[in-house]
């Protein structure tokens, strides 16, 4: 097997039919190709928690040897998620062209948990940035909760600038989650007229209209109440 993928599929199929001897023989292939921690994670992934476990029982007769190596696979993605020079690898491939890097990016970031969140959201609200803050805050949406709550967070930056720029890209995701957000960066005093101008613009791409003042000082007084 010349990848990760392909190495989990052969310890995987191996585990199953109980050749121990075959899952050995590609566990020392794969500590004589010294891969480096990304491609240790891309094995662990690959492979899923069940294998792992049905490797380290005691039927396995692994080495110390092999059981050191299993432990390094498995602890790979954690430390990839504290490595903020590979975390900003990959946010720099989400401005390929290529729709399959991008897609790449976005499952690898995801490895990365709440640090990718941290990271892809300081590049957000950050003056210049190659890749599209549309492209960037779709990928902290893929977050789930933890990307709401970090793009909500960054709305409210003491910084009016780097919060202009988060609440400018809300209205390209999704206007439900972000309502309140974007009602408040409409009347916002402290935005500048072209952080709220450009706001009410891709509030627009999506609506035929924009909600008049009164409604949206109605919607906010209830939403805060």
């Amino acid at each position: 097997p010349a990848t990760p993928e392909h190495m989990a599929q052969g310890l995987t199929w191996m585990s199953r039919i109980r050749r121990w001897d075959e899952v050995k023989r590609l566990l020392d292939l794969t500590a004589s190709r010294n891969w480096n921690t990304s491609q240790k994670a891309a094995l662990s992934r690959a492979a899923g928690p069940s294998l792992w476990f049905r490797i380290r029982s005691d039927e396995a007769e692994l080495s110390e040897d092999q059981q050191a190596l299993v432990v390094d696979i498995l602890r790979a993605p954690s430390i990839l998620a504290q490595d903020e020079k590979w975390i900003d690898q990959w946010i720099e491939r989400l401005g390929s062209d290529e729709p399959g890097e991008r897609k790449l990016a976005r499952l690898k970031l995801q490895d990365a948990n709440t640090k990718a969140v941290e990271r892809l959201v300081n590049r957000l609200m950050s003056a210049a940035d190659r890749v599209a803050p549309g492209e960037l805050a779709r990928t902290v949406m893929l977050f789930e909760q933890d990307g709401v709550d970090a793009l909500r967070s960054a709305c409210v930056a003491k910084d009016a600038e780097a919060a202009s720029r988060v609440l400018a890209v809300l209205p390209l995701l999704s206007t439900r989650e972000f309502s309140a957000e974007i009602a408040a960066g409409l009347q916002s005093t402290r935005l500048s007229d072209a952080a709220r101008e450009l706001i009410a613009k891709n509030l627009l791409s999506r609506y035929s209209k924009l909600p008049d003042v009164a409604s949206v000082q109605t919607y906010l007084a209830t939403e805060f109440e």
